[in-house]
């Protein structure tokens, strides 16, 4: 049976996932990590898509961006392809690197992008949560709370931003204390997504 094809269209955001097959690392070291950065900053260059959130885990990575166009097939399929080459040829191994194509969901309105942005940040604490969120090097959380150069430059946190306060140096206090919220369990603010 063929598969439904995936819903696009212009200027719209995507929660976007995908684990390891037999949920195997996909990353092995930091040098990893980086690669996939860049190539994910070449897909967003080359495509015309805006990044408002990352978190690259050991066996899973999220994304949250915007399609400029009806492009996320094209982008995301080549951006896992030439990771997966590249994770092949320097680990010797050989088949899928990835459990399948990724998946996405369409986030239709600003609160939920606001709880999927929270929830792809938190993802680190459900690891270790005696470590600030902020000290996890792979996700865009210290972007969003520390007055410092993003690690991707094509990172867009000013929307995100925006939607808790005009002036940045409160929009991200109030986006800190908003991240550190408790969710409840079943809400729409939770993601039931499990990577782990």
């Amino acid at each position: 049976m063929a598969r439904r094809p995936r819903t696009q269209f212009p200027d719209a955001r995507f929660h976007i996932f995908n684990r390891g097959v037999n949920r195997c690392l996909i990353y092995h070291d930091d040098q990893d990590r980086r690669v996939f950065l860049k190539i994910l900053h070449s897909a967003l260059m080359e495509f015309g898509l805006t990044l408002y959130a990352y978190c690259l885990m050991s066996n899973h990575y999220h994304l949250f961006m915007r399609i400029s166009s009806a492009n996320l097939n094209k982008s995301m399929q080549k951006m896992q392809s030439r990771y997966a080459t590249y994770f092949n040829s320097r680990h010797d191994r050989v088949g899928y690197l990835f459990q399948g194509r990724y998946k996405s969901r369409l986030v239709e309105n600003d609160s939920y992008s606001l709880a999927v942005v929270r929830y792809i940040h938190q993802n680190p604490s459900e690891i270790d949560k005696t470590k600030p969120p902020e000290t996890y090097p792979w996700s865009s959380y210290p972007d969003y709370v520390q007055e410092t150069q993003p690690q991707l430059k094509l990172l867009n946190t000013d929307w995100i931003l925006s939607q808790f306060h005009e002036d940045s140096k409160k929009a991200r206090l109030l986006f800190k204390k908003f991240h550190n919220a408790r969710v409840p369990e079943g809400s729409e603010a939770s993601d039931p997504y499990d990577p782990n």
